[in-house]
């Protein structure tokens, strides 16, 4: 039509090089698996959740983050409850870290269902992703999910530059929503008759990881980082700072040597340790 939100260059690419049949068919062919999930990736699953009695379809997709790529999807009519049921089942397979559409109060039953199933890795909406493992009681009150609607811009805009960047899409079910979802009046969304359920999954799913999950992997490195500069009390003499080469050779540092020098000497040596300057 001319007015796609992807461009249909980057659609037609997706359709020739990327798009594949799943290598395993679930839940009466509605669930589609490509890969299974590898120890160690990172995994976002995106949940979009309809009352399952209307046009519209509940969609989970699940991505895997370190490799740019979808691995599993989601694709039919049923009620919230159930569709916590699903994602507490694959979530835990791919140890995935789950955000919902929680916009007009569907998806809100599904994320409670999720709490009272104990699932604990679950997107909220103004927490600091980097801190999530931080007791916080304030956020024991808040119901984990994003709403769609609020964001809808900056969703779509990280769904669009992900695709863009060669982002890997292997549904043909989901290929088919990217050719009808176009700008309406100048705001992304289906065309009549149409569908976007899919692309509502895996374009959370991909602004979680580029805006929340990636502030969590700087944690990550930074803390790995720290205990790296704690452990490394192993190393030679030769990588020691000059200053504590030389206590080390002194008696200071070493019980076995002689005392040759009075305290008070001692003292004005090493009075730097104390915060003490040399006179």
């Amino acid at each position: 039509s001319g007015d796609n939100v992807i461009p249909i260059e980057t659609i037609d690419n997706i359709k020739e090089k990327m798009v594949e049949e799943p290598k395993e068919k679930y839940a009466s062919g509605q669930l589609w698996v490509w890969e299974e999930a590898q120890l160690d990736h990172k995994y976002i699953m995106g949940i979009d959740v309809s009352r399952g009695d209307s046009e519209d379809f509940t969609s989970i997709c699940v991505i895997d983050f370190d490799e740019r790529k979808q691995v599993m999807e989601y694709l039919g009519k049923i009620p919230p409850d159930l569709a916590a049921d699903l994602a507490f089942k694959w979530g835990n397979l791919y140890k995935a870290y789950i955000v919902i559409d929680i916009t007009g109060g569907m998806g809100v039953a599904t994320a409670r269902k999720l709490q009272e199933l104990g699932y604990r890795d679950l997107y909220i909406e103004g927490a600091n992703s980097a801190d999530k493992w931080k007791y916080n009681p304030k956020l024991l009150e808040k119901i984990p999910g994003i709403n769609f609607n609020n964001k809808r811009s900056q969703i779509v805009s990280s769904f669009e530059e992900g695709l863009r960047h060669g982002f890997i899409v292997k549904s043909h079910r989901l290929l088919n929503e990217l050719y009808t979802f176009v700008f309406v009046n100048g705001r992304p969304n289906h065309m009549k008759g149409k569908h976007d359920d899919l692309i509502m999954a895996m374009a959370m799913a991909i602004y979680v990881g580029e805006n929340s999950f990636t502030q969590l992997n700087k944690a990550d490195e930074m803390t790995r980082a720290m205990l790296d500069s704690w452990v490394k009390n192993e190393e030679s003499p030769e990588e020691r700072p000059v200053e504590l080469r030389r206590m080390a050779n002194s008696d200071v540092l070493n019980p076995h040597i002689t005392h040759t020098a009075s305290a008070k000497q001692m003292y004005k040596e090493y009075g730097w340790l104390f915060g003490v300057k040399k006179t």
